[in-house]
């Protein structure tokens, strides 16, 4: 080989397709005409390779905003559509940077905010069964627990209504009793007076 030809095969870049994948390295021939699949891209091309990849996914995320509810897809079937599961971390990071592009401010209704508590549970499938049946025993618990207190309701309010009856009932019994006693006080006397005459 010539220092020429040797030259010409160290400044070749790969080409990139529309998705960003790496489609060809062109360039680095051996004696026999083959291309070298194995050469490294530049550093500059790995840069750019992952900046198409982030471009990708915001558009991905942009195009699933724009859906209609029953047009979009749930987080296990996008996974299962993949053909591999990611590790934690990958969902992690993933998710933390959807959070930061998305919205600053982390609130209950923010879906970032959602994302970060729901982050490592496990997903389950279940069918429309299971979840009306999940639903059905919520509904009987919570209504339940409503008539459990309407029920605590009534008897304090029957508890502070007796209470009342019986201060009333107090009352008027020191009041008999004073009255009680100044008609003795009034008989005792009269009965002194009648002593006396």
């Amino acid at each position: 080989m010539s220092k020429a030809s040797v030259q010409n095969t160290h400044k070749s870049s790969p080409s990139f397709g529309a998705a960003g994948d790496i489609m060809s390295v062109s360039g680095s021939t051996h004696d026999d005409g083959t291309t070298n699949p194995f050469k490294m891209p530049p550093d500059s091309s790995i840069f750019t390779l992952r900046e198409q990849e982030k471009k990708k996914r915001k558009e991905e995320r942009a195009k699933q905003r724009s859906l209609h509810v029953h047009e979009k897809t749930t987080y296990a079937a996008r996974l299962a559509r993949k053909g591999g599961k990611l590790a934690p971390d990958d969902v992690a990071a993933e998710d933390e940077e959807a959070a930061v592009e998305e919205s600053p401010a982390v609130g209950a209704d923010d879906p970032a905010f959602a994302l970060s508590v729901t982050r490592n549970r496990k997903i389950e499938k279940e069918n429309l069964a299971e979840y009306i049946e999940k639903k059905r025993e919520m509904f009987k618990i919570q209504y339940a627990l409503g008539v459990k207190r309407d029920e605590m309701k009534k008897l304090e309010d029957m508890v502070t209504a007796e209470e009342r009856r019986l201060e009333r009932a107090e009352k008027r019994l020191e009041q008999d009793a004073v009255a009680f006693d100044e008609f003795l006080k009034e008989n005792d006397k009269n009965a002194v007076e009648a002593i006396r005459v």
